[in-house]
This record gives C-alpha cells, sequence and structure tokens, in this order.
C-alpha cells in the first residue's frame, strides 16, 4: 500500500457541476453575509445558552440561532405544524432557490432532485412527546408526532412548500450527513440523470437530552466563563466542542444549463469521495485510512492531484482524538505537502452543527474561493505537539484560493471529501 497519494489523478468522465444558489440560516445570522463578515472577523457566535434549562449539565454555552421569525419566510400556516428543524430547513432551501433565480415552474421537475443530510432531525418532538405520555397519558399526544419527529420530515416539508414534485431523500450518516446529500446531488447531475440539484443539512439539537448525551460522552466543551472562547480546535487546551444548530442548502446545476439560463455561479463542485474505517463507532482510525480513500476518490471525480488543493476546511472538532487522528490523516494523505496547506476549522465561529454541518462548510468553502481568504481557526492559544499544521491560528489569511477541500466524519468511521473549485468561464 501506498505510505501517500500518488501524485496522479485520472479524472472520471461527466458533466461539470456549479453551484448557482446558497441558503443560509446559522448562528452567525440570516444569509450569506452575515456568515462572511463572522469568517472574516473571526467572530463566534457561542453564547450562554437560551431556552433550555442546563442548570444541572456541566456545558452553559452553544451557537444558537437567534431572532429566527419563520413567518418572515412562510406564511403561518406553512409554519405552524414544522419543527425547528425543518423550518431551518425549508427556509434555507427557499433562500437558496431564490438566490440561483430558478423558477422551478419552468423545469422539468423529474430533472431536479432534493438531498438533504441530518442526524438527529426533528427528535425534539419525540422527548417532548415522551413527557407529555408520562405526565398526561395517551390521549394527549399530538397526532402528527411520527411525522414531525421524522428524521426525514424536513426533505417532505420542502417539496410541499416549494411544489417539487421528484425525488426527495434524506441522508443520515452523522456528522457526514449533509456532505454525503452534497455528494448524491453531484453524482446525479454528473451522470446526466438530472440537471438539478436541491442539496444541504439541517439540524437542531440545542434540546436537553442531545446536550446530556454529549456531555455523557464527554465531547463537548465544559468550559462556561467565554463562550465566545470555549471551542479551540488543534490547541493543546482543547476540551470538546460547541454544539450549534442551522442549515445551509446549495443549488447545484449541470454547468451547461447554468449557462444556458445565464445564471451567476459561485464555484464548480468538482470532486466528492466517501469511504468508512469499519474501525469503530466512536474513535477514528489512528491511521487515517479512511480519510486517505474518500480523499482519493474526490480527486480522482476532479482529475486533480495532491498538489492542486489550496485550502482544507478540516473536521476539527476539538475533542482530543479528533484533532491528533485528523492531523495524522491530512500528512499521511498529502506527505510532504501537508505544511504547506492551508487548513481551518471554522466550527468555533459557527458551532459544530452534527448532520448539517457539512453543509454549512461546504458554503464556508465556496465564500473562501470566491473572496481568496482563509478563514481562521479562532481560540488557537497553545500549539499541540501532535496537532502541527499550518491552521491559520486566530486571523483570517488574504490567500488566493483555487481548490478547496472540505472534510467531515460522522460516527461508525464515515469519512467524506468534497472538492469545490473557483469558476472561469475561460476553462
Amino acid at each position: 500500500m501506498l505510505n501517500r497519494l500518488e501524485n496522479k489523478s485520472f479524472p472520471r468522465a461527466g458533466k461539470k457541476v456549479v453551484v448557482t444558489g446558497m441558503g443560509i440560516v446559522a448562528p452567525t445570522g440570516i444569509g450569506i453575509d452575515s456568515l462572511l463578515n463572522a469568517l472574516k472577523d473571526g467572530e463566534s457566535a457561542s453564547a450562554h445558552i437560551e431556552n433550555v434549562n442546563v442548570a444541572d449539565y456541566p456545558v452553559k454555552s452553544a451557537c444558537q440561532v437567534r431572532n429566527f421569525n419563520v413567518t418572515d419566510f412562510l406564511n403561518p400556516k406553512q409554519a405552524k405544524h414544522m419543527e425547528r428543524c425543518s423550518q431551518f430547513g425549508v427556509v434555507a432551501a427557499k433562500m437558496a432557490v431564490e438566490d440561483a433565480k430558478l423558477e422551478l415552474s419552468a423545469i422539468d421537475q423529474d430533472r431536479l432532485e432534493i438531498y438533504e443530510g441530518t442526524s438527529i432531525g426533528g427528535m425534539e418532538k419525540i422527548f417532548d412527546d415522551h413527557q407529555i405520555l408520562l405526565t398526561k397519558g395517551y390521549l394527549k399526544l399530538h397526532p402528527f408526532t411520527p411525522v414531525r419527529a421524522f428524521v426525514g420530515s424536513t426533505t417532505g416539508e420542502i417539496a410541499i412548500v416549494l411544489g417539487i414534485n421528484s425525488k426527495s431523500l434524506t441522508i443520515c450518516s452523522g456528522s457526514s450527513s449533509a456532505s454525503d446529500a452534497i455528494g448524491l446531488g453531484l453524482e446525479r447531475i454528473k451522470s446526466g440523470m438530472i440537471d438539478f440539484a436541491l442539496v444541504g443539512g439541517s439540524e437542531t439539537p440545542i434540546v436537553p437530552a442531545i446536550i446530556a448525551s454529549f456531555c455523557r460522552m464527554g465531547v463537548v466543551s465544559v468550559r462556561g466563563d467565554d463562550p465566545k472562547a470555549a471551542f479551540r480546535p488543534f490547541s493543546s487546551d482543547r476540551d470538546g466542542f460547541v454544539l450549534g444548530e442551522g442549515s445551509a442548502f446549495l443549488v447545484l446545476e449541470s454547468l451547461e444549463s447554468a449557462v444556458l439560463r445565464g445564471a451567476s455561479i459561485y464555484a464548480e463542485i468538482a470532486g466528492y469521495g466517501a469511504s468508512c474505517d469499519a474501525y469503530h463507532m466512536v474513535m477514528p482510525h489512528e491511521k487515517g485510512e479512511g480519510v486517505r480513500v474518500a480523499t482519493r476518490r474526490a480527486l480522482t471525480m476532479a482529475g486533480l492531484t495532491i498538489d492542486d488543493i489550496d485550502y482544507i476546511n478540516a473536521h476539527g472538532t476539538g475533542t482530543l482524538m479528533n484533532d491528533k487522528y485528523e492531523t495524522l490523516a491530512i500528512k499521511s494523505t498529502f506527505g510532504e505537502r501537508a505544511s504547506q496547506i492551508a487548513i481551518s476549522s471554522t466550527k468555533p465561529i459557527t458551532g459544530h452543527l452534527l448532520g448539517a454541518c457539512g453543509a454549512l462548510e461546504a458554503a464556508i468553502c465556496i465564500l473562501a474561493i470566491q473572496h481568496n481568504f482563509v478563514p481562521p481557526t479562532i481560540n488557537y492559544s497553545s500549539p499541540d505537539p501532535d496537532c502541527d499544521l499550518n491552521y491559520a491560528p486566530n486571523k483570517a489569511i488574504q490567500k488566493q484560493i483555487d481548490m478547496a477541500l472540505s472534510y467531515t466524519y460522522g460516527f461508525g468511521g464515515k469519512n467524506s471529501a468534497l472538492i469545490f473549485r473557483k469558476y472561469s468561464d475561460a476553462r
């Protein structure tokens, strides 16, 4: 077996796929500009948790979506029976379609599909109704609980609100969910089966049982005095991540379609690769084999080599094991180039959105390409000998970014890699 990826790649034939629309509902704010400003300023959205009683928990901070009024985007009748996760997803998807200036009524619906990633969906409803069952009895349960708590409810709600009657699927692969949803949309367009894909993720884990579960796992930061400084990826004093909620959606489109309708193009999505460590449900593989495989597959699809990557948006969860082994995986994958590539974890700014993180970080990679900068890894205060790469500490770096790679890893050893390329109509 090779010690690193060979410096060659053989592109898979297929259509070029571009991103023509983005919709963001994030702790940094609603819309693209608020996310971009937070990234450039290195401003964390972490704050003391609101509307959830965490008095008995060691964790006091989260990145919550604040000042969100769903009726600013959807009529009350549409929003009434949606859980918060679906509200976020529907609004972000609607924003992405509007941003792409895509007239849904004017396209062949057989050529458009919806793919969304989430890890827990509307599970909050199950927890709430379980309490109602215990305290008030069976007859007080809401009859639509199975629908509203269904992990696939968001894609159904998107289809209903937007009037899209084609394939609408939910991907659930832990923190890789949204990346895999994006990758599936890419593969479908690249193969010529469809022309458009509405892809993304939505997640709302700021609920008591989820917070408590991650506390018991010991993977969330328990620093409560300064929420904005709690999440410290790759730093020697890291003690876990800060949970986040929100949604991001992208409109993917074949290049031919985008050019034909005169669409504005954010970037090309060039490659996707996925793998499973087949090693452990929680621990990453010590030698990073699965990451290497996912990267190789993404580079092969894109027709690129390891020398082409300018920026890596790392999974960077701030846990002792993830950051150490992600660093080793990047070294194993990129060899001598690893120390030359700008790397950052943007999760301290947005929080860890679990199954939706890949969609938000895909948007971040696109913004990095568009605006030629490396988002910072904030709260990097103390170097760790086990994490010795270039993590763009604390301040954004102005740098031309032509190729960006986004990593996400899910429970069960699932690894996903997405590659985005600067679009030029001269190519």
